[in-house]
């Protein structure tokens, strides 16, 4: 009889584990992933230069990207990050995440100088 209160114990124990399961880390429950970041801390272009910006995003969703520039006089945006120097002067440029109802956002400052050549 100790025999099978033995295995009774050891069936109902498993059972209980099994049912309850193991408590580890739980992926649903941890906040989405959301961040933005310009590689480029500042930039100086010449009048008429493109340059592309190098921007990391991290994202669980499929995020939104927009871009804002602070001094559209001095500096345009051709899309996706890339840039183009109109005139002398500085700008800021901003790029705006939003995923899941949530936005983030980077900045950095260009300066843009005349030509080389130019007087």
């Amino acid at each position: 009889m100790h025999r099978y209160q033995r295995a009774l114990f050891l069936f109902l124990a498993l059972l209980t584990l099994s049912l309850t399961g193991c408590k580890g880390p739980n992926k649903a429950a941890e906040e989405p992933q959301l961040s933005v970041h310009i590689a480029q801390a500042k930039l100086v272009m010449e009048v008429g230069e493109v340059r592309q910006l190098t921007v990391d995003i991290e994202s669980t969703f499929s995020p939104t990207v927009g871009w804002r520039i602070e001094g559209a006089e001095i500096l345009a945006s051709l899309g996706d990050g890339k840039l183009k120097a109109l005139s002398v002067g500085e700008a800021t440029v901003t790029v705006i995440v939003e995923a899941d109802g949530r936005e983030v956002s980077d900045s950095v400052q260009v300066e843009v100088v005349p030509a080389k050549g130019d007087s």
